[in-house]
């Protein structure tokens, strides 16, 4: 029998096709000669499983709007705002369900005025291990994660000044967690549109 540990290098040095035509006929050799069928197409299915995850993983997200950044207001009776912020959310593709989101504002009332922002992110993670938020690739702060509920799981931060203009900056933003199976996960914030989006909340020309 073909051992898991050859499956795998293939798969890291061939293209997914390749391995996934090999698979197969590897399966069929082993019917045909009446050899091994289980114990062979038991790898071949748990293969096949791995690719189907690493696939998914690379496009299961989506934004929840075409903008990246868009801005939401809390109203009164008369229907006029009284609080603002803006956020990002990336939903899973099947279920639209949300994955994570981070939301930025200003408290009514904060005498510092410094943002402040929500980040969630689902159950199921480490909470002994701070989230930690990258911009191009380069860790700007970690974030205690304060509590959890059935709608996922909330880290409170402050955002000062230096922090929000690294946003501005940046190209691309990123937040790692870890799952209680002990692995990290990257999850991909997208920036586009951040600076002008910050614009409109803060009325910042």
């Amino acid at each position: 029998m073909i051992g898991v540990y050859f499956y795998t290098l293939c798969l890291a040095l061939f293209p997914v096709g390749t391995v996934l035509v090999f698979l197969f006929f590897s399966c069929v050799f082993e019917i045909m000669t009446k050899k091994s069928f289980l114990s062979t197409c038991l790898v071949t299915v748990l293969v096949f499983a791995a690719i189907a995850v690493f696939l998914n993983s690379q496009s299961a997200f989506s934004k929840s709007s075409d903008r990246a950044w868009q801005i939401r207001c809390d109203k009164d009776e008369a229907g006029k705002a009284t609080h603002c912020e803006m956020f990002s959310r990336l939903n899973l593709q099947k279920t639209n369900e949300r994955v994570v989101e981070f939301a930025i504002g200003y408290p009514k009332g904060d005498k510092l005025n410094v943002a402040r922002g929500i980040i969630v992110m689902p159950l199921g993670i480490d909470l002994q291990d701070d989230a930690v938020i990258l911009v191009d690739e380069k860790a700007i702060f970690h974030a205690k994660i304060n509590y959890c509920l059935k709608s996922g799981c909330y880290a409170l931060v402050t955002l000062p000044d230096q922090i929000v203009t690294q946003f501005k900056k940046g190209n691309d933003a990123a937040l790692k967690f870890k799952a209680n199976n002990g692995k990290f996960v990257m999850v991909k914030i997208p920036l586009t549109g951040f600076t002008k989006t910050f614009k409109e909340l803060t009325g910042e020309k």
